[in-house]
């Protein structure tokens, strides 16, 4: 809820004259609000008569969807800083300096949105002491101020524009609005200009740092170098529409983007933004709690997925005759090769009579034939019969399909060092005992999602160290990396190696710019993100430098390349299989004919015996 805030302090007199101007900001700005909190500080009868006649007004004028306005004392210091942040304020003060220290001490970001919009009404004041007292607001990124004076019986609203084509960070009061007593109504209800659309080229300083592909430094032959990346491009594109000239200090020292933890401590660059030594830090810092509850956080422009990159396995020579088919499809083929090896069976055992129809009378050896039309083989012995020759033509025209399809994709891994994830699932991957290394900004995430025993806590500069520990299959354990990076890292090294990732995302992080707190800047590049994500800008500069078809690279290398021994090892290793299985087979043969020549000859050996013994005994008896 938007709060109104009057505080209304010890108004000496001109109270007339006052009144009328004060109701017209009220009725042309702030009574648009949705509430109003008067903080009162009485001096004399002149304050009363003031606040009487507020009162009424909004009594009588304001409209039934109003919430109730509520008054509040500015002695009470206690229910100022209480954390109702109010945002519109009206200020009755005379210049007086201990007055305006109870101001300035009371005006904190527990009590006050520092982006709201503040009127101090001052009769008597001087042109430096305006100026001193815009600058403290200044200090404080409290800009969206006017201040309400007399001069020479006329009343004018006076702010700064600190943003000119003059000078910039210009403190200096100038007149805005002016009211007029016979119209009774100020000359135009512009009465809070907008300061932030056109900084004049005046310098902003931003402090980076390299994070592929938000930010890459490229080498130029001279020693020097350039910036390019995603957020480089979104930079520029600020720079171009706000037109601000851009101070730009880059970090190369590890660890340069920073740390914020949960007691406030900060490292790295974010170092120089709470020491006000730069306006702006960008990077694709991701906006955590941690970074928007010590800093200002933008917009988020972009999201991006934490994922996990696993441990990959090579692939045998063997395993890639397997790759590819999908499981399913091997399945489906072996259930046609059953129910053709089935059919033939129980027509040849069964269903004789439906044989010659379905097979053909002339067809001595169905199987033999099956299997020489699945590997491609020539038949030399057609069906007869019309039906059967159909039957036969399409399951030639089936196998000739899926052996092309197969053999192209097996030329394809044949090339490639393809490599396999075990894991799908970050359970998955707990459920086998390892270990998820990560850094300390996205702890809580994973705690949250009961990792909690999972969890290794890594340092920054040991991120290449586990990246590169991935491509060990005997490394137990994944390491989170969000989605953004690993697209890039993948993009750049296709020619050598990719990473794998589980299947299952984590979770989404939102990334923006890093400001001071209740910085001015804020709301000036927020309304620009805005138009950039609307047409849609910020995703294509994304896009130039990530590719989301690097998520899962099927093969390492893309130029084409002979063939070598490594390629094709497979085939000699089935073949030399088979050479031992026909060896195999061969001795085996040997073996048995032996065996039955032996018992074939001893068998004709005893018919021998047992006719001679016959003859010998007919001899006998004829003798």
């Amino acid at each position: 809820m938007k709060f109104i805030l009057i505080i209304l302090l010890a108004l000496c007199c001109h109270s007339q004259i006052i009144e009328n101007p004060i109701i017209a900001i009220i009725n042309k700005f702030y009574i648009q609000q949705l509430s109003l909190n008067f903080i009162v500080h009485f001096n004399d009868s002149s304050q009363v008569r003031i606040l009487d006649r507020v009162l009424n007004y909004l009594n009588n004028n304001a409209s039934t969807d109003f919430v109730p306005f509520m008054i509040e004392s500015l002695d009470n210091k206690k229910s100022l800083s209480s954390s109702v942040k109010r945002r519109n304020v009206i200020i009755f003060i005379d210049n007086n300096h201990d007055l305006l220290s109870i101001i300035f001490s009371s005006l904190t970001s527990d009590g006050f949105q520092m982006n709201g919009f503040y009127t101090f009404v001052i009769l008597r004041i001087k042109d430096d002491d305006m100026s001193n007292l815009f600058e403290k607001l200044w200090q404080k990124f409290i800009y969206n101020v006017n201040i309400l004076t007399l001069d020479n019986g006329r009343v004018m609203l006076k702010t700064f524009m600190p943003f000119s084509a003059e000078i910039c960070y210009n403190i200096r009061p100038i007149i805005i609005n002016e009211y007029d007593n016979k119209l009774e109504k100020w000359k135009n209800d512009n009465f809070f200009p907008p300061k932030f659309t056109n900084f004049y080229n005046c310098s902003l300083r931003a402090t980076t740092f390299e994070y592929a592909p938000a930010v890459i430094k490229r080498n130029i032959n001279n020693g020097s170098y350039t910036l390019e990346g995603s957020d480089i491009e979104l930079i520029n594109g600020l720079k171009d529409i706000l037109n601000f000239h851009l101070n730009l200090t880059y970090n190369d020292k590890p660890g340069a983007s920073g740390m914020t933890y949960k007691n406030g401590t900060v490292t790295g660059v974010k170092l120089s933004l709470l020491s006000n030594d730069t306006d702006f830090l960008f990077g694709l810092y991701y906006v955590t709690y941690p970074n928007c509850l010590y800093m200002g956080c933008s917009r988020p422009y972009y999201a991006v997925f934490m994922t996990v990159i696993v441990p990959q396995i090579d692939l045998t020579s063997l395993e890639k005759f397997f790759i590819p088919f999908r499981l399913d499809l091997w399945v489906s083929l072996i259930i046609v090769l059953f129910l053709a090896v089935f059919v033939i069976a129980i027509l040849k055992h069964k269903l004789k009579r439906f044989r010659n129809f379905i097979i053909g009378s002339n067809i001595n050896d169905p199987f033999n034939e099956l299997l020489t039309a699945f590997i491609g083989g020539s038949s030399h012995k057609l069906p007869r019969r019309n039906f059967a020759r159909y039957l036969l033509m399409i399951f030639i025209l089936f196998c000739l399909v899926m052996r092309s399809v197969y053999i192209g994709g097996l030329f394809k891994y044949l090339q490639s060092n393809e490599k396999i994830s075990p894991f799908k699932t970050i359970k998955d991957l707990v459920a086998r005992d390892y270990k998820l290394y990560s850094h300390f900004y996205f702890e809580d995430y994973l705690v949250n999602m009961g990792l909690s025993d999972s969890i290794i806590i890594i340092k920054p500069s040991e991120d290449a160290y586990y990246k590169a520990k991935t491509f060990d299959p005997n490394f137990r354990g994944g390491f989170s990396i969000t989605s953004d990076e690993l697209l890039y890292l993948n993009k750049l090294n296709v020619a050598n190696f990719t990473y794998r990732v589980c299947k299952e995302h984590l979770y989404t992080v939102n990334n923006g710019l890093l400001f001071q707190n209740d910085s001015f800047l804020i709301e000036a590049f927020d309304r620009i993100i805005i138009q950039l994500q609307s047409n849609g800008l910020i995703n294509y500069w994304i896009t130039k430098y990530i590719d989301t078809s690097y998520f899962d690279i099927k093969k390492a290398d893309r130029i084409p390349e002979q063939l070598t021994l490594s390629h094709l090892l497979g085939s000699f290793q089935m073949w030399l299989c088979g050479i031992i299985l026909a060896t195999g087979s061969f001795i085996i043969e040997v073996i048995y004919y032996k065996i039955k020549k032996v018992e074939r000859g001893k068998s004709l050996l005893n018919e021998r015996k047992y006719i001679l013994s016959s003859i010998s005994k007919k001899e006998n008896g004829k003798g």
